[in-house]
């Protein structure tokens, strides 16, 4: 599950770090951060054998294995 607080969080954290100003992210921020974080658990899933990944004409799909 994406830990939406923690995303943020951390978003913050590197913006404080890199002494940038204001400290505040944006909802683009927030979404480039959870896509990473959507792929790499797609993969985890169809790894473990638990979804099916589709090819469709404009990209991707995926169902879930009965």
């Amino acid at each position: 599950m994406i830990d939406l607080m923690k995303i943020i969080q951390n978003l913050l954290q590197a913006k404080k770090d890199a002494r940038k100003a204001p400290l505040i992210v944006s909802t683009e921020e927030i979404e480039k951060a959870v896509e990473g974080q959507v792929v790499e658990e797609l993969r985890r899933l169809y790894t473990e054998g638990k979804i099916n990944h589709h090819e469709t004409l404009n990209g991707h799909a995926f169902s879930i294995k009965e």
